[in-house]
C-alpha cells in the first residue's frame, strides 16, 4: 500500500522474516569497530576516493565505500547518477560495479 492505495496484489505464499527483526539481526552482526549512525540523508557525494553523507542534525560522513540501499526511494540514487532499468516487473537485482587499485609491492620483494 501506498498513500491508503493498493498498489499490488500477488496471490503467493511468502516465507520469511519480519524487515524489523532482519534489520536488527544485521546490526547486532556489526563488528564493534564498525560506526553505526541512524538519520534521514539529505545529500549524497560520490567521488573516485571517498564519498560523502550528509545526515541531517549530523556531523557529514565520510568513507571509501558506500551502500546505498533506498528501498522505493529514487532521489539519493539518482543523485549520485545510479539509472534504474525494469528487466522484469515486481523482481529487484542490483548490480554495480567497483574498482580497487592495488599497491604494488616494494621492490625489495618483488619477483
Amino acid at each position: 500500500m501506498r498513500k491508503g492505495r493498493v498498489l499490488d496484489r500477488t496471490r503467493a505464499r511468502h516465507y520469511g522474516i519480519f524487515y524489523d527483526d532482519l534489520v536488527a539481526a544485521m546490526r547486532a552482526e556489526l563488528p564493534k569497530n564498525v560506526r553505526f549512525v541512524a538519520g534521514r540523508v539529505s545529500a549524497v557525494e560520490a567521488g573516485p576516493e571517498r564519498q560523502r553523507v550528509s545526515i541531517i542534525g549530523q556531523p557529514d560522513v565520510t568513507a571509501r565505500l558506500l551502500v546505498l540501499a533506498t528501498g522505493m526511494g529514487d532521489i539519493l540514487r539518482r543523485d549520485v547518477g545510479i539509472e534504474r532499468r525494469f528487466v522484469h516487473q515486481r523482481q529487484s537485482l542490483l548490480s554495480a560495479s567497483m574498482s580497487a587499485r592495488r599497491a604494488q609491492a616494494p621492490s625489495s620483494i618483488r619477483r
